[in-house]
């Protein structure tokens, strides 16, 4: 090649118009790529969103600070995401972690739980329904069962309150 001359440039190729306001999508970037959530992970995080709120709402009527409610189901969740294998397998995912989250708020809290004659689980369907003023099929899906059975275990619970041998649970 003659001195002072450059290389003839490669042809290059015509690239095709562009309606005003589009974008080009460009390839992606190589290099390291986040690794891809498992379905169980995206399972156990959908469960975490839906179930989270309520279940720090219960806490919160169980201990005596709201940072101890955040802790406890933070905490709670954590080991349910440890277990989660475990979880998906029983006949009511739910039903299982409401069950852990449930234990690691009774360890915690400084307070009886038992009042009047209803059973930890009744006091629960009452703190739910009545406390927090979630809807039945809502207190329900937490606890991990029927909107019948559900209803029916909570009005035994409340006519055995109501009965002369029953006490009414103070509002705190």
């Amino acid at each position: 090649m003659p001195s002072g001359h450059l290389p003839h440039p490669s042809p290059r190729r015509a690239l095709p118009r562009r309606a005003p306001g589009t974008t080009t999508l460009r390839p992606a970037r190589r290099g390291a790529t986040p690794p891809a959530a498992s379905a169980p992970e995206i399972v156990f995080e959908a469960f975490r969103t839906r179930y989270g709120e309520v279940y720090v709402r219960y806490a919160r009527v169980r201990l005596d600070s709201v940072e101890a409610a955040e802790l406890t189901v933070r905490s709670a969740l954590e080991s349910v995401a440890s277990q989660w294998h475990l979880v998906l397998r029983e006949a009511s995912p739910a039903a299982a972690c409401w069950s852990l989250v449930t234990a690691h708020i009774a360890a915690r809290a400084q307070k009886p739980y038992l009042l009047g004659l209803m059973r930890p689980c009744e006091a629960d369907m009452f703190v739910l329904r009545h406390r927090l003023g979630l809807p039945v099929a809502e207190a329900a899906a937490v606890m991990g069962m029927g909107v019948a059975e559900f209803t029916v275990r909570l009005g035994g619970a409340i006519r055995l309150l109501a009965s002369p041998a029953g006490i009414l649970i103070p509002d705190e």
